[in-house]
């Protein structure tokens, strides 16, 4: 996690936003763009690599790498 965790969960809670928005075909309001430059924003802090194994019909995650974790260290799935 890269993110400080209420940056997080409001980030969760405008993504449900954003496609409610988007749905109920608004897609050019301004909530939803509103909602679009807040994800944005936190996005571009986001650094780092995911490795992925993929199969006939399946995705498993090999290695998760964050530059600057706040919470987890690195891991390898």
């Amino acid at each position: 996690m890269t993110l400080a965790a209420e940056t997080l969960r409001e980030e969760m809670r405008l993504e449900q936003l954003w496609v409610y928005e988007a749905l109920a075909g608004r897609w050019f309001g301004e909530l939803r763009t509103v909602c679009d430059h807040f994800i944005a924003s936190c996005a571009s802090r986001v650094r780092g690599t995911v490795r992925w194994h993929l199969g006939h019909g399946t995705a498993r995650t090999r290695s998760i790498v964050a530059e600057r974790p706040r919470y987890l260290g690195d891991r390898e799935a």
